[in-house]
């Protein structure tokens, strides 16, 4: 309906020709809109007054008018209401709905419009621009201020004049839904004074609401100072004020970090499954079902070129070369060049090992990685994957262009896979060379692990006629290096494993074997990536509630127990 009505308010409302250029300077540009041709325009400097509706009078728009008047350097106008006594000579006149503004509009020779809730509509409103008066009306609150914005654009784009244009506008948004996406880390006054700057430039466009997100902050607020949470409530103040609607977004649940400071354990875990254990001198020691290894990882075997034992190396001798100058260790290294050359197509600089493994169990990859002037589109990466070619983790190695020899550290979970792929190199590599040495991989245990009751320690004999009981048997399982290496709630991809030891005076001896199966959290993307929050533990959405319902107010120690 309310296409229709503009369809036709465009048709009937006169275009003339040879005065639209200030109109097409509007943004955004309004729905219906013509200029007056030769007719006299409205000068500022004789403009007295801003009478407002008085049965409703809207002082807060009459105040956004004088302070945009205020802000371009011209005078304020005397603020008042209406009377019948009242002419409407040198006034601005500004109202909802306004029954003495539609009287004005009737009594004119153009096409008659009557400002209403349905008409232009929600968040519209009718400008008319005379020699002497301006008539403004909106069919809600919004509307007037989005009429008031235009209002001062026509007096911006008269330069240095201090008129405006003689026109006539019906506009009203044409979604009643117009969000933006705002993302900032508040750290400092000058984050909010820039975030104040860009929702005013929004709501010029006028869009309607923001989706407010501070993913550092936004997750845990029981752990914020006052100070930020004062300014917080002062950017719902300020959005309040210009009728800006805030949609907060909080508690990603795919990126959860900076919650999971509140409780590390709350993080999604993957199993490890009857992990196995020797116990020696009062401690466990792990005994892989599988000794898990990978042969020639530092390239000391090699026929030429070649490096047996490899699956795969791309093109030997012409992008893949051993090297005896520059290694890590040993004698020799390998050394990726020549790539956009000889792969153009593809930028292949690979290596492959295919490596037998225990399902549902915990591993750690090392490597050594150097560069110099390596260009690529694409990071360099290693990659595993299971034999139908599903990735067991994510990495990010974030490997400059040219760096010196690099440690990179990870762990993965081998899920139900019994092989796996090791793919390391470029995909899409053009220049430069890239160094590889001294390649490992070792079946590791207790690496993040959490406790939670979503995320059980069971601690078992093979034979299961014995039970083994964690805090009177052995000590209780937890990870003291988990989140600490960077901070709360942000796991690193790899640190020495915690160990199990024999409690005095328990059932368990040395020379017993112990199966351990537990969970643990898993570093996407390397050190400082993503970690998922569990959506399986009611204490999840019990911290979050306390999260979302604390206001301006300063985080009390009672609260920060709780949380």
């Amino acid at each position: 309906m309310l296409r229709a009505l503009f369809v036709l308010a465009t048709l009937l409302l006169p275009v003339l020709a040879g005065a639209q250029s200030v109109l097409t300077g509007l943004h955004p540009q309004p729905r219906a809109a013509y200029a007056r041709a030769a007719a006299e325009p409205f000068v500022l400097a004789q403009a007295r007054s801003i009478l407002l509706d008085p049965a409703s009078p809207a002082w807060s728009a009459a105040l956004q008018l004088n302070d945009g008047l205020r802000a371009r350097g011209r005078d304020t106008l005397a603020i008042g209401t209406w009377s019948p006594v009242d002419t409407s000579r040198g006034a601005v006149l500004l109202g909802i709905c306004a029954a003495f503004i539609n009287e004005r509009l009737a009594r004119m020779q153009d096409q008659r419009v009557e400002v209403m809730p349905l008409y232009p509509g929600p968040e519209g409103y009718v400008l008319d621009v005379a020699a002497g008066r301006v008539l403004l009306s909106g069919s809600d609150g919004r509307g007037l201020r989005y009429g008031i914005e235009t209002f001062l654009q026509l007096l911006d784009l008269r330069g240095a004049r201090n008129d405006v244009e003689a026109c006539r506008i019906v506009d009203a948004p044409e979604f009643p839904v117009r969000w933006f996406y705002f993302n900032s880390y508040f750290e400092a006054a000058d984050d909010f004074r820039n975030a104040r700057g860009v929702w005013d430039r929004a709501l010029r466009s006028r869009l309607n609401g923001v989706a407010f997100a501070d993913g550092l902050h936004f997750s845990h607020l029981s752990l914020m100072p006052r100070s930020y949470l004062d300014s917080i409530a002062g950017m719902g103040a300020f959005a309040a004020a210009r009728d800006l609607e805030i949609i907060p977004c909080v508690f990603p649940f795919g990126w959860s970090n900076y919650f999971l400071a509140l409780d590390p354990d709350l993080a999604s875990g993957l199993p490890v499954r009857g992990q196995r254990f020797v116990l020696e001198g009062d401690t466990a020691r792990l005994l892989p079902r599988i000794p898990v290894s990978f042969p020639n990882g530092g390239f000391e075997e090699r026929n030429g070129n070649a490096f047996p034992g490899f699956d795969w190396i791309d093109q030997p001798g012409k992008v893949s070369f051993a090297d005896t100058l520059i290694r890590h260790s040993g004698a020799t290294s390998i050394r990726f060049e020549n790539i956009g050359v000889h792969s153009p197509e593809w930028g292949h600089g690979r290596m492959l090992r295919v490596l037998p493994v225990t399902p549902f169990t915990l591993f750690h990859v090392r490597a050594w990685v150097k560069t110099d002037a390596f260009v690529s589109s694409d990071l360099l990466r290693i990659v595993i994957l299971d034999m139908k070619s599903k990735d067991l983790i994510h990495n990010e190695l974030r490997i400059p262009p040219t760096t010196e020899w690099r440690q990179l550290d990870f762990t993965f979970n081998s899920l139900a896979a019994d092989s796996i792929m090791i793919w390391s190199g470029s995909w899409q590599g053009t220049s430069g060379r890239v160094w590889w040495d001294d390649f490992n991989i070792e079946e590791v245990p207790f690496v993040n692990i959490l406790r939670r009751p979503g995320a059980p320690v069971t601690i078992a004999f093979p034979t299961g006629t014995r039970v083994c009981r964690e805090g009177i048997d052995v000590d209780s399982l937890f990870d003291p290096l988990r989140d600490t290496m960077y901070g709360p709630g942000v796991y690193s991809s790899w640190h020495t494993p915690p160990t199990m030891r024999i409690r005095p005076g328990g059932t368990v001896r040395n020379g017993d074997t112990l199966l351990v199966s537990y969970c643990h959290a898993l570093n996407t993307y390397g050190d400082y990536g993503q970690v998922t929050a569990t959506m399986s533990e009611d204490r999840t959405y019990e911290l979050m509630a306390r999260q979302a319902a604390i206001r301006q107010s300063p985080p009390s120690e009672d609260l920060l127990h709780a949380a």
